[in-house]
């Protein structure tokens, strides 16, 4: 159908540079899970569903090491 919808694109830029409460937005709305977020945009959601904001700061300075 090439009307459908079209799902799975690359994105843009890094995902780690995007900004922890998009992230957070999209796993309370259900489009990413609690360990999506950690291990594609560095972003750890605890589950109460808040982020951990010195633990996010720790994954993605390790990340950005050369």
């Amino acid at each position: 159908d090439p009307g459908g919808p079209r799902g799975g694109g690359g994105g843009y830029g890094d995902p780690f540079q995007r900004p922890t409460e998009a992230v957070l937005e999209d796993c309370q709305e259900g489009f990413i899970s609690r360990e999506r977020a950690r291990l594609v945009y560095g972003v750890v959601i605890s589950s109460e569903g808040t982020v951990v904001r010195d633990q996010t700061e720790a994954l993605r300075n390790v990340r950005s090491c050369p």
